[in-house]
């Protein structure tokens, strides 16, 4: 099968080819599509500054529904193509109305794109499913010289940031899996051959009504760690508990995102 727009072509790879997937997106995307929060106009006018070159051809690993792609294409005018290993998130992600957009199967361990063959490489709040150096060989593979890899990875900064993960263990009575708070991505690139010229955070912050945000929490990929017969239950409980975190009816949601634009070596 091929997806073709503005002169891209390219092959979705096998799925037997293809890792599976280390969150289950697919089964959370109405939720994700319809919540999940775009990126401050601040975070992609400081990746267009590292750009070099006019018109550039951008690869958005782990893009989702397209919600950084779709923007990216906005601010850079180039062309973009948006890949993830989830093709339940690429119907919604192409469903969406754009220019300058291509989308494209993939895992990020094998771009099925030839040697050099982007300008710039990004990651939005995807870079920690894939920090290991096979998925960062194949993003230098796929650069062109002096080209760059930009990661966006947003950081919860609210008091009550690890409250999902802890109801979950205090009502299922186990261990989840744990969030990528405290991982130093800056480390994991120049472990794997990265050289890291820019580096910036930006603070933001989202406003929820309490049935929004519950439908927010349901997008993450822990959540599909609960099965559906606790759902219900769960979801009582953190309306219960989140009810009594609101201010004027309303979750505040603040987060600092780290962005980290990096060359390799």
């Amino acid at each position: 099968m091929v997806y073709h727009s503005l002169g891209v072509y390219h092959s979705f790879m096998n799925e037997k080819e293809m890792k599976a997937p280390t969150g289950n997106f697919g089964v959370l995307v109405k939720q994700y599509d319809a919540v999940r929060p775009s990126y401050p106009t601040q975070v992609l006018s400081f990746i267009a500054s590292h750009n070099r070159i006019a018109n550039p051809r951008v690869l958005d690993i782990g893009c989702g529904t397209g919600i950084s792609t779709r923007q990216l294409a906005s601010k850079l005018k180039g062309v973009v193509v948006g890949c993830d290993i989830d093709l339940e998130m690429l119907k919604v992600a192409m469903s969406h109305e754009h220019k300058n957009l291509a989308y494209s199967l993939g895992d990020a361990r094998k771009i099925l794109f030839e040697k050099k063959s982007f300008d710039m490489v990004t990651a939005f709040t995807a870079f920690h499913w894939f920090t290991d150096k096979a998925a960062l060989k194949e993003i230098a593979r796929v650069l062109k010289s002096d080209s760059r890899f930009c990661t966006v990875q947003p950081r919860h900064t609210s008091p009550f940031s690890g409250d999902l993960r802890m109801i979950l263990k205090q009502e299922l009575g186990r261990e989840f899996p744990a969030s990528y708070s405290n991982v130093n991505f800056e480390e994991s690139l120049t472990k794997s051959g990265f050289n890291v010229v820019g580096k910036k955070t930006f603070k933001d912050v989202h406003t929820y009504e309490l049935d929004t945000y519950l439908v927010l929490l349901q997008s993450y990929s822990v959540w599909d760690n609960v099965s559906i017969v606790d759902r219900q239950r769960i979801l009582k409980v953190l309306k219960k508990h989140f009810a009594a975190k609101t201010k004027d009816g309303l979750i505040f949601d603040t987060r600092d995102i780290e962005v980290l634009i990096a060359e390799p070596r």
